[in-house]
C-alpha cells in the first residue's frame, strides 16, 4: 500500500468511525455524547496533524483550531474540551480562557459559537457540520502532499483509530454508506450546503 492509500484509508477510517458513531449517537438521542465525540474527533486530527510542532496535546489542539476552524476560539474550546471529556464538568483550562461554563444547544443556531457572561455556546448542528467539513478539507490538504513526505503523517495515522474483524480493517467504501446525511459528499463537486441542511433536520427532529 502506499503512502497516499494510507491516507485515504485513513480518512475513510475516520469518516466510518467517528464521524459515522456522531451521527448514530444523535439519532439515537444521546446528544451530549455527539458533543463529547466532536471534540474527541478534533484530538484525533490534531493529533495527525501535529501542527504545533511538539506532543503537547493542548498546543496542538489549539494550533489545529487556530489553522482550520479559525472562526472558533482556541482557547475556549480546548477548555471546554478539557471540562466536557475529563470531568463532564469545570476544567483548569476554563480559568486560562476566561469561563465559568458552556452550554450546548441543538435547536438554537443563532447563538453557536457565542461567548458572553463568561459562558460559551455551541449549537450541535452547526458544530458537527463544521467538524465534517474541515475534516474533509484537511485530509484533502494532506493527499495532496508530495509523496515522499506524507511518511510522518501516516506514523501518526497508524495509532490512530484502528478496529479489526476477522477479515481485517472495518471501513465503508463511500460516504453514503456511512449515513444517508453524508451521501452528498460522494459527489465530485460537493454541494456544502446540502449537507449543512441534513444535519441540521437531523438535529431538530430531537
Amino acid at each position: 500500500m502506499t503512502e497516499l492509500q494510507k491516507i485515504e484509508l485513513a480518512k475513510i477510517k475516520i469518516f466510518s468511525y467517528v464521524v459515522g458513531d456522531i451521527i448514530k449517537t444523535i439519532r439515537g438521542g444521546a446528544l451530549m455524547g455527539a458533543f463529547v465525540q466532536c471534540f474527541c474527533l478534533i484530538d484525533y486530527l490534531a493529533a495527525i496533524g501535529r501542527e504545533a510542532n511538539n506532543d503537547k496535546i493542548s498546543d496542538n489542539y489549539e494550533k489545529f483550531i487556530e489553522n482550520h476552524l479559525n472562526y472558533y476560539d482556541p482557547k475556549k474550546l480546548y477548555a471546554v474540551r478539557c471540562g466536557l471529556i475529563h470531568t463532564y464538568g469545570p476544567s483548569n483550562s476554563m480559568k486560562d480562557a476566561d469561563l465559568d461554563g458552556y452550554a450546548f444547544q441543538h435547536k438554537n443556531p443563532r447563538i453557536h459559537n457565542k461567548y458572553y457572561e463568561r459562558i460559551y455556546y455551541l449549537n450541535l448542528s452547526n458544530f458537527l457540520f463544521d467538524i465534517i467539513k474541515t475534516t474533509y478539507d484537511f485530509f484533502n490538504k494532506i493527499e495532496k502532499v508530495p509523496e515522499r513526505d506524507l511518511s510522518e503523517y501516516c506514523r501518526r495515522m497508524e495509532v490512530v483509530l484502528v478496529v479489526f474483524n476477522p477479515f481485517g480493517i472495518v471501513a465503508n467504501l463511500n460516504f453514503g454508506s456511512i449515513d444517508p446525511v453524508l451521501s452528498c459528499m460522494d459527489c465530485e463537486n460537493i454541494n456544502w450546503s446540502i449537507l449543512e441542511n441534513e444535519i441540521y433536520k437531523l438535529c431538530l427532529t430531537k
